[in-house]
């Protein structure tokens, strides 16, 4: 289950996973805009507009339980990225309530740093171990429909009633037939 990350949710996953032998298994930049030749650069150039959506996947070592074996993070509107020197540090994710993108990201084992409007988290089980642990789907957007869940792992477009199968832990799909980004509705 997607949920929105807060300052005390970020504690307790910090407190559950040792970030030393855990590694990111999958970054993703899913940009939101088209970029011309020579102008792609930082959301600054482009004031007033989301700039991206960052998913992070980290394959975690969990302390005290077997059934953490993975998080994901999706960073929604992040507005600036950086890297910095490479370091062991365990990530630091910090949250400014009085910014306009009150979430800074640091993660130092990859040199990366950005700040967001909003982090989304998933704690992925046991059934994400080996491939299954490659997602590889749609990156959480505010612009989506609905796609109700029916029978099995058949899920039913809001737009057009197109039917189609997708794994239930795939909360986000582009319709087959007309292309819209869903989310799954289960009844």
């Amino acid at each position: 289950m997607t949920d929105r990350l807060t300052t005390e949710m970020w504690t307790s996953l910090q407190s559950q996973v040792d970030w030393t032998h855990s590694f990111i298994r999958e970054f993703y930049f899913v940009s939101h805009r088209y970029f011309e030749k020579h102008h792609l650069g930082f959301a600054e150039n482009f004031p007033g507009s989301p700039f991206a959506t960052v998913r992070i996947v980290w394959a975690v070592v969990a302390l005290h339980t077997d059934d953490l074996r993975g998080l994901e993070f999706n960073l929604i509107d992040a507005k600036s990225f950086e890297f910095q020197p490479v370091d062991d540090s365990p990530p630091r994710i910090v949250h400014d309530p009085t910014s306009p993108t009150p979430w800074r990201v640091n993660i130092p084992s990859i040199g990366f740093c950005c700040v967001s409007r909003e982090i989304l988290y998933t704690v992925l089980g046991n059934e994400y171990l080996g491939p299954c642990l490659r997602l590889g789907y749609e990156a959480p957007n505010d612009d989506h429909i609905a796609a109700t869940a029916i029978d099995g792992h058949w899920r039913l477009c809001s737009n057009c009633s197109n039917a189609w199968e997708e794994f239930d832990s795939v909360p986000y799909a582009r319709c087959p037939s007309c292309g819209e980004l869903t989310l799954l509705q289960k009844s």
